[in-house]
């Protein structure tokens, strides 16, 4: 599965850290961005398989991202729990992937 494949690119120790890290905050761009650079510390290089994928994942983030929300909406047609669960779960390891160069 594609969060199994995400998982494998980081150490379970780095992401627990990177996860507690995100926690209070989740949406927030900003922390996100220092977290997925931190982590691509220890982080495999991502693999030419998953950078369509990531690619992907990056641009609907964008397009559904609570900063692109109107008053009483969620940015998207995307329940923002999910979004938020796909975030940490599969794009923050893809993106420190793509860092780890």
């Amino acid at each position: 599965s594609l969060t199994r494949d995400a998982a494998a690119l980081v150490p379970a120790d780095a992401f627990a850290v990177a996860e507690t890290a995100l926690a209070g905050r989740p949406s927030d761009d900003n922390l996100f961005d220092r977290v997925a650079r931190r982590l691509s510390r220890d982080a495999r290089p991502l693999p030419p398989s998953l950078a369509g994928v990531a690619d992907a994942l990056e641009e609907i983030d964008g397009a559904l991202g609570p900063r692109r929300a109107g008053p009483g909406r969620n940015g998207g047609h995307l329940d923002e729990s999910l979004r938020l669960a796909l975030r940490l779960r599969v794009l923050l390891p893809l993106r420190a992937a793509r860092l780890s160069r």
